[in-house]
């Protein structure tokens, strides 16, 4: 493993000394598109020509102009965005403008489909956005430049400020607020923009695989697209259509994810689930459908995603592979399938995957070592369980999605916390 950050200097690896790489080299050129042939990045008098570095073996694109070589991105946001076969063409930093004519920024990239008649047809914007560094990486850029020959496999791993990827405050501090202040822009149901939604599509940042390989994977590609839902619309023959979308492209079945959690009756997704047709006090589908509250939870999210596992799997297995941990905390919410045989078993009706052990449930909840919190519909055999297995049980109100008042459990070995 290399022992510097240099991964590519002026649009070529740092051991690479064709006559082209030098060429760039001696005369600071940027081969991937700038908007002048020269790099001009950091200073225009003395350019940072560093487009990645390495972190932990893999590259990490550091410019934002590395992003567009052969215009990669583009097709593939031209693929995202449109039907195949369909004619696109590009505009590069596009003024955007608020509705009381402001600037709000340039768009990076405006993708536009047309017709036969070079009519529009469709438009998508793209941002891109690539990683900060943390740590100072013009130090060894300028050490390597010295002697680009010699220098390739030098040592830098102990000086000082040793650059690093800053994925965190690329996210937070740029990418975020990108997606909800341009996106927010683009509101269909203020702008007459008849489509349901319109992604701001960012290639956030790229992992290369391999240091000598311009760009990475197709699949590795795909996976820096990240799109957010900016807009929304009344339009329910418009949100069925993208919500039954047989798209399987992970982004694309993630959106439908969240289009149909935020328009179906109460986010029940179960077969036989439908629409929201009145919604609460005749709003439609925006009783649910908060576009900037979901854009704000999608960023929240996004910056603790490293703290995320999703198994699919037994969740009571998982439950005893931790059992012993004491700092681990258990929070369990099941089916609600346990209420007997003149219990309501809502859980039947709301989940494809509903059948559950609940006798086995508390059981194994019984014997993990650090806290415990379960959540059941207020039934006698829930509560039978509960006392049986040691555990205290307090009901507390909610409201069902009928608004109906009732009562569930919560369940724990003590809840004098609730008081």
């Amino acid at each position: 493993m290399a022992k510097h950050p240099l991964a590519e200097v002026f649009g070529f690896p740092i051991d690479n000394q064709t006559p082209e790489a030098n060429r760039c080299r001696d005369n600071s050129l940027c081969p991937f598109g700038n908007k002048v042939p020269n790099c001009t990045k950091d200073k225009a008098n003395d350019p940072l020509g560093v487009c990645s570095i390495l972190d932990a073996g893999e590259v990490v694109i550091t410019c934002p102009v590395r992003f567009r070589e052969k215009w990669i991105i583009a097709e593939d946001a031209a693929r995202f965005f449109f039907p195949k076969g369909a004619k696109w063409t590009t505009l590069t930093e596009v003024r955007l403008k608020d509705k009381f004519g402001k600037s709000a920024g340039n768009i990076d990239v405006v993708l536009c489909s047309y017709n036969e008649r070079g009519k529009v047809t469709d438009f998508g914007a793209l941002e891109v956005q690539a990683v900060y560094i943390s740590g100072n990486v013009r130090n060894p850029f300028e050490h390597f430049m010295e002697n680009p020959a010699k220098r390739s496999s030098m040592d830098w791993s102990t000086r000082p400020n040793y650059p690093n990827p800053d994925y965190l405050s690329s996210s937070r501090k740029r990418l975020a607020p990108q997606l909800i202040f341009k996106g927010g822009v683009y509101d269909p149901a203020k702008e007459n923009i008849s489509q349901l939604s319109v992604p701001i599509v960012c290639a956030a940042w790229a992992v290369h695989r391999h240091p000598r390989r311009n760009m990475p994977p197709r699949e590795g590609r795909r996976r820096n697209l990240v799109a957010c839902i900016a807009g929304t619309s009344e339009c329910h023959e418009a949100a069925q259509k993208a919500s039954h979308s047989r798209d399987n492209r992970p982004l694309h079945r993630a959106l439908s994810l969240a289009e149909k959690v935020g328009t179906y009756h109460g986010g029940i997704l179960a077969p036989g689930a439908t629409f929201i047709k009145h919604g609460e006090n005749g709003k439609g589908l925006k009783s649910r459908w908060y576009a900037e509250t979901l854009a704000k939870r999608i960023t929240a999210i996004g910056q603790v995603r490293e703290r995320f596992t999703f198994i699919c799997g037994d969740g009571i297995e998982v439950m005893r592979t931790y059992a012993r941990r004491k700092r681990a905390v258990f929070f369990i919410d099941p089916p609600y399938t346990a209420g007997g045989s003149n219990g309501k078993r809502a859980g039947t009706r709301l989940y494809t995957h509903h059948e559950l052990d609940h006798e086995w449930l508390f059981a194994s909840a019984e014997k993990l070592a650090g806290d415990v919190l379960l959540t059941y519909d207020d039934a006698p055999d829930v509560r039978d369980l509960a006392e049986r297995h040691g555990f205290s049980v307090e009901a507390v109100a909610m409201k069902n999605t009928h608004h109906a008042k009732m009562n569930e459990l919560l369940i724990a070995r003590s809840l004098s916390w609730l008081c």
